[in-house]
């Protein structure tokens, strides 16, 4: 006999089992009707192989930097990473500007504009190199 599965219970029954591998938030006590999720053997392991895999390489990382809880975490947990590169890029940005005015060219000046455009994606790019670093070993303490 065949039971179909109900996938709340199977979704609830990786949840349990993998509560400790995974980090994953605090796990209900337990399952009432666990045998309702039908688990295959060697489901778990193949599952787990999965998700790990799916946390390594550029598509997690391009999904990762786009996540505003995981770039605050990241904020949070390194605020001295971020705001070092903040502090590089608004020096950069004020000796930029200190060099206009000595050579008496106005900040409306296209060359300017171009080198703040440039300066702010610079910036960006470093951000995202730098999430990226971070997600990369938050990844590794995890496995």
């Amino acid at each position: 006999m065949l039971l179909s599965r109900d996938e709340a219970e199977v979704r609830l029954a990786y949840r349990i089992h993998w509560a400790s591998a995974l980090d994953l938030p605090v796990p209900p006590e337990g399952m009432l009707y666990q045998a309702h999720a039908a688990i295959r053997p060697g489901e778990f392991d193949t599952a787990l192989l999965r998700v790990q895999s799916g946390e390594q390489g550029e598509p997690f990382l391009r999904f990762a930097e786009q996540q505003d809880y995981w770039i605050n975490y990241l904020r949070e947990t390194h605020a001295g990473r971020f705001d070092a590169l903040e502090h590089l890029y608004r020096t950069d940005l004020t000796r930029l500007t200190d060099e206009f005015e000595q050579r008496n060219i106005s900040l409306d000046n296209p060359e300017y504009e171009k080198r703040i455009r440039e300066f702010e994606a610079s910036f960006k790019a470093q951000q995202t190199m730098l999430i990226r670093e971070l997600t990369n070993a938050e990844g590794l303490e995890h496995h």
